[in-house]
Order: structure tokens, then sequence, then C-alpha cells
């Protein structure tokens, strides 16, 4: 019994001290020689415990904070301050990560829960946070401390908000009501809606299930078009101006995307991922 007792001190101390810390990864890059690369590894962030000094494993055998992993995280933004926020269906919460000062928590933490299925999340200037839930159909404007402000007033209730975008430049805040198949535009001061785009259908300028959404420096929106097989782009007035990709699973094809991010300094590099 003793030998055994040994035996799993051996094991468990190293996990304390090392935990599931993933290894350092160094100069992995995308797409590899001979191309240019686009794109490098970073690091990674796998919840609260990141900050706290102590290790995921460390967490599991004491019981501590075991809330503040990410469990199912679904939508990321990232402020101009470099503070990631990340949405979190299965922990029904959101994740703030401020990679700058070494600190992380949760809306939870600040006394903020009533987001069950988070999917979309922006930030504005000044700091105030818009979360779409996709369970409650409600789409939320919190403060820069986690405290709800109010929620958006579509002109009719959303049928399932999702993605979310706010536009620095000419001051609207754009959501996805997937199962509408349309954007819908709003005022970020009185979060009343201002304005429609879209509506069902296989046309340019039309949705199917559209998803994430995102704008540039210039106020052109960028639209998932999920179950269309593509990515349209438009102006802040809802005109169309570019569509990217086409339904299937050949080269320059769409079969499911999802995801969307654009490089820095707008949209000369746009990358989505198809599931």
């Amino acid at each position: 019994m003793k030998k055994i007792t040994k035996l799993l001190l051996l094991l468990i101390i190293p996990l304390l001290f090392f935990g599931c810390t993933p290894p350092q990864l160094k100069d992995v890059i995308w797409p590899g020689p001979p191309d240019v690369p686009r794109v490098k590894y970073d690091t990674s962030y796998r919840g609260i415990s990141d900050f706290g000094g102590s290790s995921v494993a460390t967490d599991i055998l004491l019981g501590r904070n075991m809330g503040a992993m990410l469990k199912k995280p679904m939508g990321v933004f990232v402020d101009a301050k470099g503070k990631i926020f990340v949405t979190d269906t299965a922990a029904a919460d959101v994740f703030i990560i401020d990679p700058v000062n070494k600190t992380g928590t949760t809306l939870g933490q600040m006394g903020t829960s009533i987001f069950f299925k988070p999917i979309g999340v922006a930030a504005d200037e000044q700091g105030r946070m818009i979360i779409a839930d996709s369970q409650t159909e409600k789409v939320a404007v919190l403060n820069a401390n986690g405290k709800l402000i109010d929620f958006l007033k579509p002109d009719e209730p959303f049928k399932q908000p999702t993605g979310v975008a706010y536009d620095k430049v000419y001051k609207k805040i754009y959501v996805t009501d997937t199962h509408a198949h349309q954007i819908d535009v709003f005022d970020p001061e009185t979060f009343k809606q201002i304005a429609t785009i879209g509506s069902r259908g296989k046309e340019e300028g039309k949705f199917n299930y559209p998803s994430h959404i995102t704008v540039d420096d210039k106020g052109k929106l960028y639209v998932v078009d999920t179950m269309n097989g593509r990515v349209q782009i438009f102006d802040r007035n809802g005109k169309l101006l570019q569509v990217w990709g086409t339904q299937g699973a050949g080269l320059g094809e769409l079969y499911y995307p999802y995801g969307l991010v654009l490089a820095p300094g707008g949209g000369e590099m746009i990358y989505t991922y198809d599931a």
C-alpha cells in the first residue's frame, strides 16, 4: 500500500508543478516553405487559471476555480487594447482576458450571470460589451464593469441572434439573425433598430443561415453566409460590394464556413474556417 501511495505521489507532484501546460511551440507558421508565411502561432489560453500562477492539474486536484476554465468557446473579439473577449456556450459565460496586464475574469465572476448560450461578442470605444444569446434570443449591452445597461430593441423579436459587430466609423451595431436570414442594424445610443440587410435566398445580397460578421476600419460589413458557402461584403448603407467564395469542397470553394476574421489593416486578407 505504501509503495502504491509513493507511486501516486510521484505521478501527481509533477502535475501540480507543471500541470497540463501546453508545450512551448516555436516558429509554427502557415503556410510552410516555400510559400510566404501569413500566420504564426503566438500563444494559447485555457481560462482564468492561466493568470493565477497554478496549473490546470492543480485546480482539478484541489477543486479550485474550475468554473473559470474554457469549456466550449464560441465567439471571440479583441479590442483596440488587446483585451480578448470569449463567449463560452457550455459555461454560459463570457471570459475576459487581458494579456497586457496578465489578468482574467468572467462576467459571472463580475456578478453578471444572465446568459445561457452566448454566441457573438463585440465591444465599443467606451468598453461597452454587446453579447448575443441564441437561447434567450436577446442581445445585451453591458458597461465595462459587466453591468447590464439594456437590451437591443429589434422591430420584430429575434429568431436566433448569433453574430455581433460594432462599426466604430459610422457608429452602428450589426446583429446576425440567423433564422431570419438577415442582418439587423441598430443605433448604439438608443439601441433601436434602424435598418435590415438581406433576406433569405441564394442570389447575391441574400442569405441562407448567415452566422459570423465583422466590420473593417472603413466601415465595410463582412458576413459569413454559411449555407450559401460564401462571404459577402457590404458598404455602410447595406449595398453589396463583393462576394467571396462559392458553395463546394474544392479549391476556392466553401462548404460550411463559420468563423471570420480580418488581417490587420482591413479586408486585404480575409480568414474563415470551413467546417
